[in-house]
């Protein structure tokens, strides 16, 4: 999972606009006045803002590639203030469909060589939704040339939607409708210190009666323990924490429900020796390691510096000690090597398509239903996916292995394990959190019996993202008859009464 640098646009900054492109034959004032732009774009904040506009065209360009999600492609990028970046990619998402519709009718990132669309898409955004630009230079003198003609477009757009104001055109994400998940870090406090220190933000505990999405959805500052995952708690779904004590010192980790699943299902016991093969960016470590107690080791892997260093961040804030980060690909990792002789359990949490992630607002991004391309990918995924399993589970002593994917696809999910079940007899299906009630599909290849074995969640039901689970354990060895009779314990002969056992003493 390396991370991939796009820089097709970098350079706009210091390319004047094209005199034949856009405008007619520019007088001399003109040009003074364009001059005056580019000199201010000189100053390291005005620098700081093109920046911000730039790293989110090139996220945009990856999420219509399906090269991850808003989160993680945020997490990764080489911008300081990760929030501000997150929040406009967000938003400008919310408000796509309204400004595609006001670009088809002035489409002058088309007469504007240095301006992408990703790029016309941010800068309208701010421009018409979001409280102006925030940028100077070749920005914003390119966009501002066609601001009264983007004006006039919107309200077109507006009365051609019924819309009275620019709120309506935005639209609502499944997000929006689902619980901020929050995960009580037992490495850092406990359960009575952290729910005392939400008393004292305002926040209120909800009876077992109440904990319902619907409760939260009504108040910001109710909460609720999950039913299915301990130490989860769930909040109103526009709920932050980044600001709070309580999340900045570890003692809350930001997590979804379904996220959670995988750790719980391999659930390691204290001193276990486990690994987790595709560890970045770090919560399902964390997850293990507080499961754990800190007591063992995980060997988490990444090849990827850059998530390698989000990883230790994380890990360190959470309190971890009993970690060995390795930046390594998991696949080049020796099962024959001896410090990985007493590894029992694996994780492994591959890449995947990420279409359970709503979060991602993959519906704002593109068409959901798989075309030939994303077909493709998908097979491409899936064959990645079986090579990771079959990798964890040809470690020598290792006993079992929990697979997961944030992908609602059948081809990533149950036909990776019948895939699985087939290369490798050695190992067997065990039943995945036998309590929860939505299992996974069936098929020729994976028949009920087994599909059942395995856990689903959709996002519309179950209120947290769409997710895969699947436990592979090592089958007992099958002892013949024999076998079995030799390994009863055998029965001491009885001692006759009177007499010694001992032999007699010989001259």
């Amino acid at each position: 999972m390396e991370v991939e640098n796009h820089s097709s646009h970098q350079d706009f900054r210091h390319r004047p606009p094209q005199s034949d492109r856009g405008l007619n034959k520019r007088d001399e004032s003109s040009q003074q006045v364009e001059d005056e732009f580019l000199k201010s774009d000189q100053s390291s904040k005005t620098n700081y803002m093109a920046e911000l506009y730039t790293t989110a065209s090139d996220i945009l360009l990856k999420l219509r590639k399906h090269r991850g999600t808003v989160k993680t492609l945020c997490l990764e990028a080489p911008y300081k203030h990760k929030k501000k970046l997150y929040a406009l990619i967000c938003q400008t998402l919310k408000h796509q469909a309204a400004i595609n519709a006001i670009l088809k009718q002035v489409p002058f990132f088309e007469q504007e060589e240095n301006i992408s669309v990703e790029l016309a898409q941010l800068l309208c955004h701010d421009l018409l939704f979001g409280g102006g630009l925030r940028c100077g230079g070749y920005l914003r003198y390119t966009v501002t040339k066609y601001e009264s003609k983007l004006e006039d477009a919107l309200s077109q757009v507006m009365i051609n939607r019924g819309c009275r104001t620019k709120q309506d055109l935005e639209e609502r994400c499944l997000s929006d409708a689902f619980p901020k998940y929050v995960r009580i870090n037992t490495l850092r406090g406990t359960w009575s210190g952290i729910l005392t220190g939400l008393e004292r933000l305002g926040y209120e505990l909800l009876s077992k009666e109440s904990s319902t999405i619907s409760h939260i959805l009504s108040s910001k500052l109710a909460f609720y323990q999950d039913s299915h995952v301990k130490n989860l708690l769930a909040f109103h779904p526009r709920t932050d924490f980044h600001n709070s004590g309580l999340y900045k010192n570890g003692q809350l980790i930001l997590q979804d429900k379904a996220s959670c699943f995988p750790a719980i299902v391999l659930h390691p016991p204290p001193g276990a020796i486990c690994i987790d093969a595709c560890a970045a960016p770090g919560n399902k470590t964390s997850h293990l390691a507080a499961i754990m107690h800190n007591k063992g080791k995980i060997f988490a892997f990444d090849i990827s510096k850059h998530r390698m260093q989000v990883l230790r961040r994380q890990l360190s804030r959470a309190g971890v000690t009993c970690v060995k980060t390795m930046q390594n690909s998991f696949l080049d990792a020796d099962p024959t090597d001896v410090k990985y002789s007493a590894v029992r359990y694996i994780l492994c949490d591959p890449s995947c398509s990420g279409s359970g992630i709503v979060s991602r607002m993959s519906h704002l991004v593109d068409d959901t239903s798989p075309g030939a391309k994303e077909q493709g990918r998908l097979e491409s995924l899936s064959q990645f996916q079986v090579q990771i399993v079959l990798h964890a589970l040809s470690f020598p002593n290792v006993q079992k292995v929990a697979y997961s994917t944030c992908s609602i696809h059948k081809e990533e999910n149950e036909d990776v394990v019948a895939t699985i079940l087939e290369q490798n007899p050695l190992f067997e299906l065990a039943d995945a959190l036998p309590k929860w009630p939505r299992r996974g599909i069936s098929s020729v290849s994976l028949p009920k019996a087994l599909a059942s074995k395995c856990i689903r969640t959709v996002p519309e039901e179950d209120g947290t993202n769409g997710f895969f689970v699947a436990l592979f354990v090592r089958k007992q060895k099958r002892q013949s008859p024999k076998q079995q009779n030799d390994a009863l314990p055998k029965k001491r002969p009885k001692r006759a009464r009177g007499r010694s056992l001992r032999r007699p003493v010989t001259a």
